[in-house]
């Protein structure tokens, strides 16, 4: 499936040293076309957590409005219901509540400052399936497609203190907001998107390349 690059290669080498905080594993892995960046980012968290032990962990929970590409995987976890309509979704998906408001985050500057409660929607979920079944959540930090969302402040942390609790990955597709789109190499290293403890893997999917990666 494509070509395989040296681990210490200098492109890889570079990427590694912009996560300022990394620590633990990195992948690559070729873009299979026609593959999804959400199906790619299902796929990296289904197979972690097989690989630590966890293999009953196979239900992912995504969040209304996102987007993470048009192929099953993408289509299951996002929530564009246009896209949703025409194809069925992979048995096992969930979907954690929007936090657009625009009566209370009207005018807002910076990161919203109501909403960050919309994290605890993960709490009802976690009790109705099980967090033993639960692999992963996968979100955007910033919601792209349905409209530019940024996330309220103090929810990305509140989210990554319930995942560390349960066990349950937390996964940041960063196609819209990797590679300095937001003054940083990628979301997650913004003191205000710290979002992934040391004991969790990072996976980020850059679609103008044809790789992929996992931190």
């Amino acid at each position: 499936m494509g070509i395989r690059s040296p681990s210490n290669s200098p492109i890889v080498l570079r990427l590694v040293r912009l996560e300022a905080r990394q620590r633990g594993l990195t992948i690559f892995s070729s873009r299979i076309p026609g593959r999804s960046p959400g199906t790619q980012l299902s796929r990296f968290a289904l197979a972690y957590q097989r690989a630590v032990g966890q293999g009953a962990r196979t239900r992912l929970i995504g969040r209304e409005r996102g987007y993470h590409g048009v192929g099953f995987g993408g289509l299951s976890v996002g929530e564009i219901v246009n896209n949703r309509r025409m194809f069925l979704e992979l048995p096992g998906c969930a979907h954690l509540r929007h936090t657009h408001d625009l009566v209370r985050n009207s005018f807002s500057k910076g990161l919203p400052l109501y909403c960050a409660e919309l994290a605890d929607d993960l709490e009802r979920l976690v009790p109705l399936h099980g967090a033993e079944t639960i692999a992963a959540v996968i979100i955007e930090p910033v919601t792209g497609s349905a409209g530019v969302l940024l996330p309220p402040k103090g929810y990305l942390e509140r989210l990554r203190a319930i995942c560390d609790r349960h066990g349950i990955l937390l996964v940041f597709d960063e196609v819209i907001t990797g590679f300095g789109r937001l003054e940083a190499p990628f979301a997650a290293i913004i003191s205000a998107f710290r979002p992934i403890s040391s004991r969790q893997p990072r996976v980020l999917q850059m679609e103008p390349f044809p790789w992929e990666r996992c931190l």
